[in-house]
């Protein structure tokens, strides 16, 4: 009983160690391709080369995924040149049709409504370069043409973004309150991050009543911006595109889909709530992204 035990054990073991041998030798190829494929990056690699295979399921796989990423870096790059070309060609024409505006409204004689009627189409032509310039940005952000991160102070990025919106503040008796416990060191693309600050500001600055304070907070690792206002109707769709609570607002309804884009890319989360009749925007770095200082 004690040999056929032990022959039994060996057997059992000789049979797992030559499984696994063969399990190895066999799906090595699948995981060479597996390791090639998380290493691609559709912005920066021109091709993928993955291993060539003795086994004539893995050989079709490879050409099959050669064949798709190449189709798919195709879709890329045509998507990227028609965003850009596209934006390009409709800067000029809009400030061709702009500059014509405002000779008209120069000319004399000019009734009241004609003067009203060129001043409308003046201010839906901002607008329309507006969406021009956030679609361009947009389409860039999900490009992932801002790849480069710098590491800088949050507050400072702050301070610098409220001097830009003082005037508008000062316009709209809005006071601007600022709390920070600890400075956040950020390692991030400085560009989107201004732009993440920015819009958060001006989002405030525009939808808090006249006369009332916005809130922005800094503590541990996070940022809020709070400011009164009266509830959402569709809070859940707040970050969709072109979503838009009232049709007066002068906004082109991507300011908030541009944030949440940010945050994907920088690896940040964005969290909206409304309490105490208040909107409030904080958004979360993550640990590898920040660092505090304590004041």
């Amino acid at each position: 009983v004690t040999i056929q035990v032990v022959l039994l054990i060996l057997m059992l073991t000789g049979f797992v160690l030559i499984n696994r041998k063969l399990s190895h030798e066999v799906w090595d190829p699948f995981y060479k391709i597996l390791d090639k494929l998380k290493q691609y990056k559709i912005d920066e690699d021109t091709f993928i080369s993955l291993p060539h295979s003795s086994t004539s399921e893995f050989r079709d796989l490879s050409k099959a995924i050669v064949l798709l990423v190449n189709k798919s870096r195709d879709a890329y790059l045509n998507q990227k040149e028609f965003t850009e070309n596209a934006s390009h060609e409709l800067q000029t024409p809009i400030a061709i049709f702009r500059s014509k505006l405002e000779l008209l409204i120069q000319t004399t004689p000019l009734t009241k409504d004609q003067a009203e009627l060129i001043s409308n189409l003046l201010d839906t032509t901002d607008r329309i370069a507006r969406l021009n310039k956030n679609l361009l940005l947009l389409s860039k952000i999900e490009n992932r043409q801002f790849i480069s991160s710098e590491q800088f102070s949050t507050r400072a990025v702050i301070n610098r973004i409220l001097e830009d919106y003082q005037q508008l503040a000062l316009t709209r008796e809005i006071s601007i309150t600022v709390d920070v416990a600890k400075d956040l060191i950020i390692k991030a693309n400085p560009i989107l991050f201004e732009i993440l600050i920015s819009n958060l500001v001006s989002n405030a600055l525009r939808h808090a009543p006249i006369k009332t304070d916005v809130l922005i907070k800094i503590e541990k690792e996070t940022l809020s911006v709070l400011n009164y206002g009266s509830p959402l109707k569709w809070p859940e769709k707040i970050f969709n595109r072109f979503n838009q609570e009232s049709r007066s607002s002068q906004g082109s309804g991507l300011g908030l889909a541009i944030l949440k884009k940010i945050c994907e890319v920088e690896k940040f989360s964005i969290h909206y709530t409304y309490t105490n009749s208040r909107h409030q925007f904080q958004v979360t770095f993550s640990d590898n992204s920040s660092e505090s200082i304590q004041n």
